[in-house]
């Protein structure tokens, strides 16, 4: 004796696809913003995106605090929703993007590298590190973080060199 089914099975209908925006839609553009969360200690906590549970784990400052930046918006829906975020997790301000150069942009060359001065190797490790997002344990010595700034466009100059000294310890011929 055969099976009947419980209902009926209808074919499945194939759907019609959009067609492209003519002239006269605009096309839908997203804006992909990036958010930098930091905190005055060194946090980690799991959040929920969709069924996945997500750990953030927030990267440790060298003078204390730390800082997660993500431009997933739905990661950063999940950690304005919670529980640590406005208490213990805050966001950083942005600055405005300009897509016009300004005024003080105008005289500088915009194709060799530009050199920024620091006091100290620290500050320059800190800026470098906080600037591209660099692990500190990877610019240990001047000449890593020379490398690393050199790799994005920018000469480092060190203002005082008595800071130096100890830093470069760690560099063997």
């Amino acid at each position: 004796m055969p099976i009947e089914p419980i209902m009926p099975i209808e074919p499945i209908q194939p759907t019609k696809l959009k067609p492209p925006p003519t002239s006269s839609q605009k096309p839908i553009t997203t804006i992909i913003m990036t958010k930098t969360y930091t905190s005055k200690t060194e946090v980690s906590f799991n959040v929920r995106v969709d069924d996945a549970w997500v750990h953030v784990g927030f990267v440790p400052l060298t003078l204390g605090g730390s800082y997660f930046t993500t431009s997933d918006t739905r990661l950063q829906e999940a950690i304005e929703r919670h529980r640590f975020f406005g208490r213990w997790v805050t966001v950083a301000p942005q600055a405005p993007a300009t897509d016009h150069p300004s005024e003080n942009d105008a005289g500088k060359p915009s194709g060799g590298p530009q050199p920024i001065s620091f006091g100290s190797l620290a500050d320059a490790k800190e800026w470098v590190a906080a600037e591209y997002g660099i692990s500190r344990t990877l610019l240990r010595t001047r000449a890593q973080i020379e490398a690393v700034a050199l790799d994005h466009g920018k000469i480092l100059t060190i203002d005082n060199p008595s800071t130096q000294s100890h830093y470069d310890y760690m560099e063997r011929p």
